[in-house]
């Protein structure tokens, strides 16, 4: 009697399961895919569907990771194109207005010793609460990552995928800031670069080819 019991039940069971399925919470959606390194990217980007990224962007991706002979000085911005906050700047309208025309989004501050205190991301300033007497202290990211202007760009990449971040300040052997690079700058620059980065448009003058050089 108790096998038949339990037959039944799992029959019912079988039968009522697949009903009460609207009426249970969603399942947590496990979180995506994040490369730690430029190995588990190359892994990613052979993995990555053609109706996504073709067959020639992902050839060209792999290609200037493995063999670009570029450097983060090629490509970063200078200290010419930084904007850099003081800890006791007054985020007021005037402040916003001169962050916005720089076209940057995340800007380093800087404190009394003229240090480097952190990052402030303009996008999550909150501007129905800012005021002429607002801090940027309350939007200050004490995080801050650096890479040197020396670096290859696949050893950038590393850090960037290593640290989660998507800005990155370059300072020499002396602790200066040269500038800094986003990781979108980096990622077009991978996607975008030819194998030769020249610009060499003598191709029509057999004196000119003849004498070119490649390292």
């Amino acid at each position: 009697m108790e096998s038949l019991f339990f037959r039944v039940m799992a029959s019912l069971t079988r039968k009522i399961d697949p009903k009460l399925e609207k009426y249970r919470p969603p399942k947590p959606t496990p979180p995506p895919f994040t490369p730690q390194t430029d190995k588990e990217l190359i892994s990613l980007l052979k993995r990555t569907p053609k109706s996504v990224i073709s067959a020639a962007q992902r050839d060209q991706i792999l290609a200037n990771l493995s063999n670009s002979s570029l450097r983060v000085a090629d490509i970063m911005f200078t200290r010419r194109q930084m904007a850099i906050i003081h800890s006791k700047d007054a985020l007021g309208p005037l402040l916003l207005d001169k962050l916005h025309k720089t076209g940057a989004k995340i800007f380093p501050v800087i404190d009394e010793n003229s240090q480097i205190c952190g990052l402030a991301n303009s996008e999550i300033f909150d501007i129905q609460k800012i005021s002429k007497n607002s801090s940027i202290t309350n939007y200050l990211d004490p995080n801050v990552v650096y890479v040197s202007p020396d670096y290859p760009l696949v050893a950038a990449l590393n850090v960037f995928l290593r640290n989660h971040t998507e800005y990155c300040l370059v300072v020499d052997d002396k602790m200066h800031i040269k500038g800094y690079l986003t990781l979108a700058r980096l990622l077009n620059t991978l996607i975008l670069e030819t194998t030769q980065a020249d610009n060499f448009e003598n191709d029509a003058d057999p004196l000119a080819v003849g004498a070119r050089q490649f390292d």
